[in-house]
C-alpha cells in the first residue's frame, strides 16, 4: 500500500471498519495533509482502484455508487476529468464497471457541455492522455444510439436505414432529403 495516498488508505480503512466512508478527512490526517486531500470523483475513483487491487468488491460497489451520485446535480466537470486517469490507468483491472460508468457520464452529462471552452479543453487533455477512455465513450455512443427519421408529409416515424419515402402516401415518389427530419434517439 506504499503507492496509495494516506488519505485513500484512511478511507479504505474507514470502509473496512464501518462498511462506508466519507469524503472528509479525519482531523488528524487533515493537519498532516494540509490542502493536498482529494475529493469527489477522484476520491471515489481511487477507492474503486484500491478495492479492485486488493479484491474488495463491496468497496468497489460503494465507490461506484458514490461516483454515480456525484454525477448528479450540481456537476463539476473539472473534478470529473481529474478522475479519468485514475480509472483508465488503474494498475489492475479486474472490474470494468467504473470505466463504463465514467464513459456513460461523459456521453450523457458532459457531452452536452463540450461547447464550453473550459470543458472542451479539459476533455481534449484527457482524451489525449487516455485513448481507452475515448474508446469506451465511442463504444457506448455506437451501441446506444440509433438513427431515426420522421416523414414531414405524414409524420411517420421509423428507425434504422433512412428511406426517402415512408410508403404511407400510396405512391413511390422520392422527395428531397431535406424534407425529412433526422435525429439521434437513445435506446437506453
Amino acid at each position: 500500500m506504499w503507492d496509495e495516498s494516506a488519505f485513500v488508505v484512511e478511507k479504505m480503512l474507514d470502509y473496512l471498519y464501518t462498511g462506508d466512508y466519507s469524503e472528509a478527512p479525519s482531523d488528524k490526517l487533515q493537519k498532516k495533509l494540509g490542502n493536498s486531500t482529494i475529493y469527489g470523483f477522484q476520491l471515489h475513483a481511487q477507492l474503486f482502484t484500491i478495492g479492485d487491487k486488493y479484491c474488495i468488491p463491496l468497496l468497489c460497489e460503494i465507490a461506484t455508487t458514490k461516483y454515480f451520485d456525484k454525477a448528479q446535480n450540481p456537476f463539476n466537470s473539472s473534478d470529473y476529468f481529474e478522475s479519468i486517469p485514475d480509472i483508465f490507468f488503474s494498475p489492475l483491472n479486474h472490474n470494468n464497471t467504473l470505466k463504463m460508468l465514467a464513459a456513460r457520464i461523459m456521453k450523457d452529462t458532459v457531452g452536452s457541455h463540450l461547447n464550453n471552452p473550459l470543458v472542451r479543453s479539459k476533455y481534449d487533455d484527457v482524451a489525449a492522455q487516455s485513448p481507452g477512455f475515448v474508446k469506451e465513450v465511442l463504444d457506448i455512443c455506437l451501441t446506444s444510439h440509433i438513427l431515426t427519421w420522421t416523414c414531414d408529409n405524414c409524420d411517420h416515424f421509423d428507425t434504422g436505414k433512412i428511406r426517402m419515402d415512408c410508403g404511407n402516401r400510396g405512391k413511390k415518389k422520392l422527395y428531397p432529403f431535406s424534407k425529412y427530419k433526422v435525429s439521434w434517439s437513445s435506446r437506453s
